[in-house]
């Protein structure tokens, strides 16, 4: 058995090497720590957070890895890193619905948030959809959200141009 001590900086190193994306080793001392507690509920609930996408990346265990930072975000519902470490599962998923409502709780909590501010970034943001009274899905908001985006990105790469222009004009 481990003393609470050797047991605090196995999980503050844990959590330490996941933050710095050092997955493996993150997972180990924090399965290693959790495994030194009598009891599971004594564990900060960032623990079971970083636990669980530090699984989810290491042994492709996405479920469980799941359930565990829904867990901790459940005990532990103001704390942002745990709203970043679920919708980054929820995008391991596939479910980029969920990972942006995740991400919109935790930025609710801590709206200058780096970590949550760099996922919602790679993320992106969708638009409206053009006939908002019809699905996302349907063929019309398909074409329409195309077309748009073919619109917008012409209009802003003209944009660019002409400051681009502005620029050389005024540096003559």
């Amino acid at each position: 058995m481990a003393t609470p001590q050797e047991t605090a900086e196995w999980l503050r190193q844990g959590i330490l090497a996941c933050r710095r994306e050092r997955w493996h080793e993150g997972y180990d001392l924090l399965a290693r720590a959790a495994r030194s507690v009598p009891r599971q509920d004594d564990l900060p609930a960032r623990v079971f957070s970083y636990l669980g996408l530090a699984m989810a990346r290491c042994e492709g265990r996405r479920s469980e890895g799941l359930e565990l930072c829904r867990y901790a975000v459940a005990r532990e519902p103001r704390q942002p890193e745990n709203y970043a470490n679920l919708a980054l599962i929820y995008l391991m998923l596939g479910r980029r619905k969920n990972a942006v409502k995740a991400l919109e709780k935790g930025l609710d909590l801590a709206p200058q948030d780096e970590q949550l501010l760099q996922i919602r970034t790679e993320v992106g943001c969708r638009r409206r959809p053009p006939l908002p009274f019809l699905s996302r899905d349907h063929p019309f908001n398909v074409v329409a959200g195309r077309l748009r985006h073919s619109l917008l990105t012409r209009l802003e790469r003209r944009r660019s141009e002409r400051e681009a222009e502005r620029r050389a004009e005024a540096g003559r």
